[in-house]
């Protein structure tokens, strides 16, 4: 059986979750990012793609906004917090990786 998000969540923490992630696409002017993170959303609502494949999209689109990734994690099950974090460093030595390979000469 899978373990439960957090217990103490209600409907009004991931309406807040919703309204800083418009608030924060709106303020950096890339609202495209916060309709594709609805599209992922209703993509898992209407069943179209699974948790994991959730994790994998929301992780990739939030690149750079740990601070949304790491409020993210707070809706899923335990055993998936972990899942995110992964993608999350992932990400991140990607990104550094990049970063040495475009400063080599």
């Amino acid at each position: 059986m899978a373990a439960e998000p957090e217990k103490s969540l209600r409907v009004s923490d991931a309406k807040g979750y919703l309204a800083r992630v418009k608030e924060i696409f709106e303020r950096d002017k890339d609202e495209v990012r916060y309709g594709k993170f609805l599209e992922i959303m209703k993509d898992f609502k209407e069943h179209r793609i699974d948790t994991t494949g959730v994790i994998l999209r929301v992780s990739d689109l939030f690149k750079g906004q740990d601070d949304l990734i790491s409020e993210f994690n707070r809706f899923l099950p335990k055993e998936l917090q972990t899942a995110i974090n992964k993608a999350k460093e992932q990400n991140a030595a990607s990104a550094s990786a990049s970063a040495s390979a475009s400063s080599v000469p």
